[in-house]
């Protein structure tokens, strides 16, 4: 219909036009129609506005102006813009129309399946595009479910065949048979969705007990366990058996003591449970004193008398009688030590000195307390009293006593004790017996522990967790070294550097720490490991564990070697807690030299 509007008008128009101009072809003749002028237009009408021309009748000549009709919109055919619309455009002008597609009912090109969707395409009546769009997958179809196991059941699809499993659905069960005591039951179980049954057995219900004829034993008659019996079943679990008697359970009733003079009665026993008397008591005869002997109560001094008295043990009596006054020997019969001044040096002298160590009165005169001065100090002291006991026993007092094997070699310059043993020099403190190594006491070749000693190594082990737990790590890199690998080392440094060079960092055979057993090297031997921080770590933590940093940065002189923050020793804790806090090294804190004679 809209392709014939514009038609239409301009038929009217030309219909119209000549009519306004028509004249008669002769006097008193039919004017002319101008049935179908020609025009040669002078505006050209487009699309949709009107042009002007002159007109030319073919019929009878005339020629007029006029208004020439608009042309109207000359479309094309319809083609697809997309799924919703189609358009078509004039060929002579850019305008363009559209409009929404006439779709058909549509033609199933892909037929869908259980999972996968199909596809149906649908064809505009108009312009004839096209467009698909996707059939809905249609699901499985599936059967009614069927028992696999006592696990799961399944269903089959009906049209692909597709199986599907699931677990069952149990109900809560149903007992299709009772236990007994000692035989399973049965218990059936349904799953509503498949209808499947499963059965498990049911735990038999076990014996009750019950026991029949039992008797509690007495002092002197048995007892009797009584018959085990199921109170469900009636069946005998187990034979009564006989409980021995019990016997007595004796409680001792005490007796009155017997005193020095009055009697007494002996204890009585009865039994707790059945308080049957099983010994009665009897009198006891008076005891009588227990006299002690003459024992001193007050010792006679060289000012007064004294009084000894015999006591009984028992009870408060007793009588004494006096000691007459102490005499003694001329102060110059008498050794030194001889306190009592009676000629020889006794354990009473050593007491005596003690006594009179701690302000104790026995009465000495000036001679007494003169000789009492063993050692010849600032007056009397407990080391007076200890050097008369080692002369009342035969012991030089000055001759400091040692453990057996040791022998004294002298004193260091801080009076600490210098002993020997199988060549071996110690320093004897009240820290123990310290074993010395260094360039003027030697160790003889024979001397070879062969490792780190048990108790060295457990301290290491000690110090290593308690630097790990700081985050250091710590590890030996030299430990144990026998006097012919020490020569070995030694000799290889003198060929070296030379012999002088060589003594200030390594010892010379048999002057090795390391031949101890008591020492070691750590992670570096490099002197920039005191500024590391396991160096600074070992050097501010390893007197807890029982070490010492051997050959410090300042101690060159006194130790004979140079700064080896690397180098430790053990000492033991008390003794390495000393060193430290003294800022010292060994040599300087027990007073002994380095040096090579």
């Amino acid at each position: 219909m809209k392709k014939l509007i514009p038609i239409i008008v301009l038929l009217l128009a030309l219909l119209l036009a000549p009519a306004a101009f028509a004249r008669p072809l002769e006097d008193g003749g039919d004017p002319c129609l101008h049935p179908d002028p020609t025009v040669e237009p002078t505006v050209e009408p487009t699309c949709t506005e009107a042009g002007w021309g002159v007109y030319t009748c073919e019929l009878c000549g005339e020629t007029w102006e006029g208004e020439i009709a608009p042309l109207g919109h000359d479309f094309g055919a319809w083609t697809k813009l997309n799924d919703d619309e189609h358009q078509r455009t004039c060929s002579r002008c850019p305008v363009s129309e559209k409009e929404s597609h006439a779709w058909d009912e549509g033609k199933e090109t892909l037929a869908p399946t259980c999972l996968a969707d199909g596809e149906k395409t649908y064809t505009c009546d108009v312009c004839e595009g096209t467009k698909t769009e996707a059939v809905p997958a249609l699901g499985h179809d599936f059967g009614a479910w069927t028992k696999l196991d006592d696990n799961e059941h399944q269903r089959t699809c009906s049209r692909c065949e597709t199986v599907e499993k699931e677990s069952h659905a149990w109900d809560g069960g149903k007992e299709t048979l009772a236990p007994a005591c000692v035989t399973d039951g049965e218990m059936t179980f349904t799953c509503p969705v498949c209808n499947g049954t499963k059965t498990e057995p049911v735990a038999p219900l076990g014996h009750i007990e019950r026991v029949e004829g039992a008797a509690a034993p007495a002092c002197t008659t048995p007892g009797s366990t009584g018959k085990t019996m199921c109170a469900r079943c009636g069946e005998t679990l187990k034979a009564a058996e006989t409980i021995p008697a019990l016997g007595h359970d004796e409680k001792t009733v005490p007796g009155v003591p017997a005193t020095c003079t009055a009697t007494g009665t002996s204890d009585a026993v009865t039994c707790l449970r059945c308080g049957k008397t099983l010994v009665a008591s009897e009198p006891t005869p008076a005891l009588g004193h227990d006299f002690t002997g003459y024992l001193v109560t007050k010792a006679p001094t060289w000012r007064e008398e004294g009084r000894e008295t015999n006591s009984c043990t028992r009870c408060d009596f007793s009588h004494s009688r006096r000691l007459p006054k102490r005499t003694h020997l001329a102060y110059s019969a008498c050794p030194r030590g001889d306190a009592d001044l009676d000629g020889t040096v006794t354990a009473a002298d050593a007491r005596y000195i003690l006594r009179l160590a701690v302000d104790y009165d026995d009465g000495f005169d000036a001679d007494q307390v003169k000789k009492a001065d063993v050692t010849e100090s600032d007056g009397v002291t407990a080391a007076d009293a200890r050097a008369a006991l080692l002369i009342s026993v035969g012991i030089d007092p000055f001759t400091p006593t040692l453990l057996p094997g040791y022998k004294f070699k002298g004193y260091t310059t801080k009076n600490y004790i210098l002993a020997e043993k199988d060549g071996v020099t110690y320093v004897v403190s009240n820290y123990g017996y310290t074993l010395i190594a260094n360039k003027t006491y030697s160790l003889p070749a024979s001397y070879a522990p062969g490792d780190l000693t048990p108790e060295c190594r457990a301290a290491f082990d000690r110090l290593v967790n308690g630097a790990s737990a700081s985050g250091v790590g710590l590890y030996v890199v030299s430990g144990y070294r026998s006097y012919w690998l020490q020569q070995d080392l030694y000799n290889r440094y003198c060929a070296a550097d030379g012999k002088a060079a060589a003594d200030t960092y390594s010892a010379r055979p048999g002057h090795s720490e390391h031949q101890t057993g008591l020492a070691m090297d750590v992670n570096s031997l490099s002197a920039s490991f005191a500024y590391t921080r396991e160096g600074i770590w070992l050097a501010n933590h390893a007197h807890e564990y029982g070490f010492v940093i051997r050959y410090g940065a300042t101690k060159q002189a006194q130790t004979g070697y140079v700064y080896e923050p690397w180098h430790i020793r053990y000492l033991g804790i008390d003794l390495a807690k000393a060193v430290y806090a003294s800022g010292l090294c060994l040599e300087e804190f027990f007073g002994i030299t380095s040096a090579y004679s």
